[in-house]
């Protein structure tokens, strides 16, 4: 990659991405149309912040932990490593020990599957 060159690795935010089991999923509605409020389109969001693209804050894991808004943002500016996980059954510490990351790595974005079915979504984590 071009250095100052950024890559964007979101997630289309649509009505069936996956989510979480159990938790809040994704949806998109337009609420008014132009032609009801006369000047603008105006939609509503639905969503659990474990939707699409994001990163876990260290609070998600401890009750102590910092949250997003804690977190100095050039954290996540530079390159990465990406490692793709949709294959795998389970995340664990020793799966990811596996990847031997290159001296001096400074972040890691774990890929998984778009697309994925809902009941395997279930199967894997839940």
């Amino acid at each position: 990659m071009e250095k100052g060159r950024w890559k964007d690795i979101s997630q289309v935010l649509q009505n069936d991405i996956p989510h979480w089991p159990n938790d809040t999923p994704f949806t998109y509605e337009t609420r008014f149309t132009k032609e009801q409020t006369g000047s603008v389109n105006v939609g509503r969001i639905t969503s659990s912040l474990h939707t699409g693209t994001h990163i876990d804050a260290p609070y998600h894991f401890t009750n102590d932990g910092e949250r997003v808004l804690d977190l100095d943002i050039n954290l996540f500016i530079g390159p990465a490593k990406v490692i793709d996980v949709s294959l795998f059954n389970c995340l664990d510490v020793e799966l990811l020990r596996s990847f031997q990351l290159e001296r001096g790595t400074k972040r890691v974005l774990l890929k998984q599957l778009v697309k994925m079915h809902q009941q395997r979504f279930l199967n894997r984590f839940h």
